[in-house]
């Protein structure tokens, strides 16, 4: 990373930003948030947007000053880029001075300002940007207040990458605050697109629920979305972006049956999670557990996506996988050999969980 007392990286190395100070102007972007028991972390991005791109929203500090969107419990940050060239020389590695601008932080407490919190915590993280003198000691700050402190002036460095801005706003521990859990960033998008008509379900998973004398029978079908289930394994991602895939092409997942109702070479012998079939049942071909629903229900739209067949995976433990994806709650059942058979549908065995949860 680049800093003001070495020489830097020639900016060919980087994507370096062409800054017109007429059009152009910077922005705090925040990207996500996270909560804690007794506080709340944002993360920001510093981008460079075209004036007018987006309305200047209104600032308490004053000409010149930005304010984010709205944080935790309705604070926000202020900030300033000086449009001109900071004040402080950085220099690549052949000696040559590059563009720098210097970035001002401050905390906004608005809707909190009348608010009985006592005393908050804030400190800063920021990477890709240079401290203009020393890194700032988190900052002591008590409500109600209605002043904004500085929490840091920053150089940065026009041929460094997109500079991210952290900041963490903690609350005393004997205030007893109930913080909310907001939704993930990629439920917010799946949850963003159904309001143009996307539909939520592109993804059918079958996995066996019952095991035979030789074989795992009973295939039952689960429905999810994708896109919310990337990111998490590589294993997850293989099995959704590609060879995963019993069929290339997009089917009516409605329609859709599986070719294989039996298994005989299922990779987990005393998977828990599987139900098990008296004798007469499991090689009885036309018995009632071996068969699947066939009946199809009318509906007057097709949704459309890809079919996964898993083959060493139980139902229920697949379902507990999606709900953890979804939820990020688990809890798992007790073992069958505790003597307690109690089932939930979103529970599973511990050694039965898949990619090594």
């Amino acid at each position: 990373m680049p800093v003001m007392s070495e020489s830097l990286p020639s900016p060919g190395a980087c994507h370096a930003f062409s800054i017109d100070h007429d059009t152009s102007t910077f922005d705090m972007e925040k990207y996500t948030e996270e909560w804690a028991p007794t506080g709340v972390r944002s993360c920001f991005k510093l981008t460079l947007q075209e004036s007018g791109a987006s309305a200047q929203r209104p600032t308490a500090v004053g000409t010149g000053v930005r304010s984010t969107a709205l944080c935790g419990f309705g604070w926000r940050f202020s900030f300033r880029v000086d449009p001109q060239s900071a004040q402080t020389v950085v220099v690549d590695d052949a000696g040559k001075p590059i563009d720098s601008f210097q970035l001002q932080l401050f905390f906004d407490p608005y809707l909190i300002k009348s608010a009985a919190y006592g005393m908050l915590t804030l400190a800063v993280h920021v990477e890709n940007l240079i401290h203009a003198s020393k890194p700032p000691e988190p900052i002591q700050y008590t409500l109600p207040r209605t002043d904004t402190p500085t929490l840091g002036t920053y150089v940065y460095p026009g041929s460094a990458p997109t500079p991210t801005i952290s900041i963490t706003v903690t609350f005393p521990a004997t205030l007893g605050l109930t913080l909310p859990h907001p939704l993930e960033p990629q439920m917010e998008r799946a949850l963003e697109e159904t309001l143009t008509g996307t539909e939520l379900v592109d993804a059918k998973f079958y996995a066996f629920s019952r095991r035979g004398s030789e074989s795992v029978t009973h295939p039952l079908p689960l429905f999810a979305k994708s896109d919310l289930l990337r990111g998490f394994s590589d294993d997850l991602d293989a099995l959704l972006t590609g060879h995963g895939f019993s069929e290339s092409a997009i089917v009516d997942l409605d329609l859709h049956r599986p070719e294989q109702l039996r298994f005989g070479d299922y990779g987990y012998e005393s998977d828990s999670d599987l139900d098990s079939e008296e004798e007469e049942d499991s090689v009885e071909g036309s018995s009632s557990s071996d068969k699947f629903d066939t009946k199809v229900k009318s509906h007057q739209y097709a949704r459309t996506g890809r079919v996964v067949v898993l083959k060493d995976t139980a139902f229920k433990t697949w379902k507990a996988l999606l709900y953890y994806l979804y939820t990020r709650r688990i809890n798992f059942r007790p073992l069958k050999s505790e003597g307690l058979l109690l089932w939930t549908p979103y529970l599973a065995t511990p050694p039965s969980w898949p990619f090594g949860g």
